[in-house]
């Protein structure tokens, strides 16, 4: 997991991750931290799974939703590496585009291009969030 995650979890879910000591002492909130790295319940809350959506398309996707629940749409391409038009050597730089955008206006709030999905998700949607809290 990475700080990415965590920036997720905070800035996108908006989970708090109060430190996981026991399960006595924890509040049984959406999400924890342990060791400081984001943990949330798994489906049936029987036990916490890693909340990693830079590199889990499942943990991705609910980012994906959640941006939903704020009106944001999202869009993710995935390219093939193949040669670049008029390029016989040059291969494409990026795999994955992911974009956040208004259904209703057509603004894009946020947009990243990396080489895996989950990754350009998780970027593009801390960049709408961003671009959503300034626009008030």
């Amino acid at each position: 997991m990475s700080e990415l995650d965590r920036r997720v979890a905070i800035e996108v879910m908006g989970w708090e991750l109060p430190e996981y000591i026991d399960d006595e002492t924890w509040d049984d909130g959406p999400a924890c931290a342990i060791d400081g790295l984001p943990y949330r319940h798994n489906e049936d809350h029987s036990d916490m799974e890693p909340f990693s959506p830079s590199t889990d398309i499942a943990d991705a996707w609910r980012v994906v939703e959640r941006m939903r629940e704020l009106g944001i749409g999202c869009k993710v391409d995935l390219y093939p590496s193949k040669p670049r038009p008029g390029g016989k050597d040059r291969l494409w730089i990026s795999d994955s585009e992911a974009m956040f955008v208004d259904p209703e206006s057509g603004i894009c709030y946020g947009r990243h291009i990396d080489k895996s999905a989950p990754e350009a998700i998780c970027e593009a949607a801390l960049q709408a969030v961003a671009a959503l809290r300034e626009e008030g």
